[in-house]
């Protein structure tokens, strides 16, 4: 595996392990946003293992590159993508989509659903990269 690749999929690995620290303690938002990071650099790892050079923040623009150049298909894990692509900004900053702080605005079952989908990403993103 290449130094890249093998750095931004341990990253990712890293963020979810954070994802489920946060989660166990509650911190609703934060599991969030490392959901989303987690997922985020697993598909980064993805894509840097195909030659490609990934840039921005958009989880299921990622992933769907990587499904479109290795001709797969995994259209739940687009949704899942999709999924976490909508807490980017709102689980990190006040006012981000509502006019309140994302420490009151995120649920347990917000928070279990993001880490559900980083974790099925992650998981796909370490099978594929063996």
């Amino acid at each position: 595996m290449r130094p890249e690749v093998k750095a931004w999929l341990e990253e990712a690995l890293w963020d979810l392990e954070n994802a489920q620290l946060m989660y166990d303690n509650q911190r609703w938002s934060s599991c969030v946003f490392h959901a989303h990071q987690a997922a985020e650099k697993a598909c980064k790892a993805l894509l840097f293992s195909l030659g490609k050079t990934p840039w921005g923040h958009i989880v299921s623009v990622f992933f769907a590159d990587y499904l479109q150049a290795t001709k797969k298909n995994r259209d739940e894990l687009i949704e899942c993508a999709k999924d976490l692509d909508r807490h980017y900004i709102p689980s990190r900053y006040p006012f981000g989509s509502m006019d309140i702080a994302p420490h009151k605005l995120y649920t347990k079952k917000i928070a279990a659903e993001a880490r559900c989908c980083a974790k099925q990403i992650v998981e796909l993103a370490r099978q594929e990269l063996q």
